[in-house]
């Protein structure tokens, strides 16, 4: 990522969500790492919209809006409709909210890069015995017991993966759990 922060990339998206939506709301904040230039994260936010028919059933609009690496702009990649059966199947699902909760990102202090360099000292830390340079492909803005965090994989080619949540906030461990490759 180029040292933008975060609510202002929010800000870009949500602009670019607004030409499809007219009350968009900020659920989802994923960024991706390209294996080829690691060092390089691409934002992507998801919006939502719940609007009624005019039988008042309930709809989901969802828009992904990919934040582009030129200054101040972003551009919708995927726009859709939850149908009325759709919106009934997965409000049924009793493990997961639905429509999801809206991120407020009013807390967030530490950005994508920070959390990533994070992980990847804690799993070092964890693993020391671990040789290979540690993987991080992307991270995932959640809400983790109330709190809005940062959760990532970080994969040491050939040992195992961790995965790691830290607060958004100040950058601390919340949850960390290692699985092993096994070999066959």
């Amino acid at each position: 990522m180029d040292g933008t922060c975060s609510r202002d990339r929010v800000g870009w998206a949500g602009r670019a969500a607004r030409t499809v939506m007219r009350t968009p709301s900020l659920y989802s904040v994923t960024v991706e790492y390209d294996a080829a230039a690691p060092e390089r994260g691409t934002m992507v936010c998801g919006f939502q919209q719940e609007r009624r028919t005019w039988l008042g059933r309930a709809l989901l609009d969802v828009c992904q809006v990919r934040v582009l690496d030129d200054p101040d702009s972003a551009a919708v990649s995927s726009y859709g409709t939850f149908g009325r059966q759709q919106y009934r199947q997965l409000a049924a699902i009793k493990e997961s909210p639905f429509p999801p909760r809206p991120l407020d990102l009013s807390g967030l202090a530490i950005e994508p890069d920070e959390a990533r360099s994070r992980m990847r000292d804690h799993a070092r830390h964890e693993s020391p015995d671990a040789t290979v340079e540690p993987r991080c492909p992307g991270l995932v803005l959640t809400i983790h017991q109330g709190i809005v965090a940062w959760q990532g994989t970080v994969d040491f080619d050939g040992v195992g993966i961790h995965t790691v949540i830290l607060d958004g906030a100040s950058g601390a461990v919340l949850f960390h759990k290692f699985d092993r490759h096994h070999r066959a």
